[in-house]
């Protein structure tokens, strides 16, 4: 009997969408010859040359990929998949959610709810979160609107109280009613932050979906935000069939495979139709926060 393959799994636990790619790869274990599997407890963006310094093996997944860790990887000729989305390509076969179509999700789903002004709020420096913006920003350029876009780098708490100054300063220069399309639930929430900081009525005054579907962030954001659906299960999946013909000596025919969204999880922060009338608008959002108190026409 040869000898399960010795693979390691550099993907963090810390964030739900990283427990879902190790559900899929689990998923596929249970049905296909076993690995000796090496999973540490990290969190994103944790530098795997750690890793690869105390342990040796045939195969890995890594969601923290760099130019440095995929020379060492090459030079042990280890099977690669890199499930990064913050750098731009590394020369090894990258799966990962296919980012452009998230964006223009977001975008008709906003034109669905017949916006007519549009802005972008992501993360400068991330390569996925550029891929989302560009996504959202050619779907509505194809109907004929143009957005605006606000990104500023991932940063400490210092610096994110700056940030969040001048969010608030940008979304009160746009012209209402808006939609915004925040490029991952983290920034939607700050964004609807934000707009509770200027009074702003969401969704009538402004319209928010993010991205993830993270259940508790989204929970927890006031009010509860629409988010589009990742599938990160499927990443994790496919990662390891092909981790599996990689060490079985396969060659790919692409470095980058492209996994969709499963669609969108529409909560309150867009469950709306843009009005352009502000007294309409007004009207809607009474009605939405007083509706069972027993309002009347009056």
């Amino acid at each position: 009997m040869s000898k399960a393959p010795r693979v390691a799994l550099d993907v963090e636990t810390s964030l739900v969408y990283g427990r879902r790619i190790l559900e899929g790869v689990s998923r596929y274990l249970r049905a296909n010859r076993p690995w000796s599997i090496s999973l540490e407890q990290h969190e994103l963006s944790a530098d795997p040359l750690g890793l690869l310094k105390r342990w040796s093996g045939d195969g890995i997944i890594t969601r923290n990929a760099t130019k440095e860790s995929v020379k060492l990887m090459r030079r042990r000729r280890l099977a690669t998949i890199d499930l990064g989305d913050i750098h731009a390509h590394l020369g090894v076969l990258r799966i990962l959610s296919a980012d452009m179509v998230i964006g223009r999700m977001a975008a008709e789903h906003l034109l669905e709810r017949g916006f007519e002004n549009f802005a972008c709020c992501g993360f400068a420096g991330e390569y996925w979160s550029q891929r989302r913006r560009d996504g959202f920003i050619t779907e509505i350029g194809h109907k004929g609107f143009t957005g605006t876009v606000y990104e500023s780098p991932r940063s400490g708490q210092q610096a994110w109280k700056r940030d969040q100054i001048q969010l608030v300063e940008w979304i009160a220069s746009l012209k209402k009613p808006l939609g915004i399309f925040a490029t991952n639930d983290l920034r939607g929430q700050h964004v609807l932050d934000a707009c509770a900081q200027l009074d702003l009525a969401v969704p009538e005054h402004v319209a928010v979906i993010g991205v993830d579907n993270d259940e508790i962030v989204c929970g927890f954001c006031q009010p509860q935000l629409t988010s589009i659906i990742p599938n990160p299960e499927r990443i994790g999946y496919e990662a390891a069939v092909w981790l599996d013909r990689l060490m079985q000596g396969q060659k790919p025919t692409t470095l980058e495979i492209e996994v969709p969204p499963q669609g969108i999880a529409v909560r309150q922060s867009s469950d709306v139709y843009a009005v352009s009338d502000p007294t309409v608008a007004s009207a809607l959002s009474f009605i939405r926060e007083r509706a069972c108190e027993g309002v009347t026409v009056n």
